[in-house]
């Protein structure tokens, strides 16, 4: 069987492993992030903490992490989505 054709019959497969990628490679950045941010240069304790770093990396780079992941969903979408007739 054709491994294209085997693709293109469950595209849902596909949409999961790139979502579990995405959550695993988010999770790893955000733990890179918050060991780079817990020994900033500044006096303020509060920016030392992991609750300000998690809300920092929310606010500053999850939304590119999900723009990003909405247009690789897009693209497969684009390629994987359409059934053959």
């Amino acid at each position: 069987m054709n491994p294209n054709f085997r693709a293109r019959r469950k595209p849902q497969g596909i949409y999961w492993w790139t979502l579990g990628l995405w959550v695993l490679v988010v999770a790893c950045h955000l733990a890179w992030f918050m060991v780079e941010g817990t020994s900033p240069q500044t006096d303020e304790t509060y920016a030392k903490g992991f609750i300000f770093q998690a809300v920092a990396f929310a606010y500053f780079r999850l939304p590119y992490w999900l723009g990003g992941l909405i247009a690789v969903l897009v693209l497969e979408f684009a390629i994987f989505g359409k059934k053959d007739r």
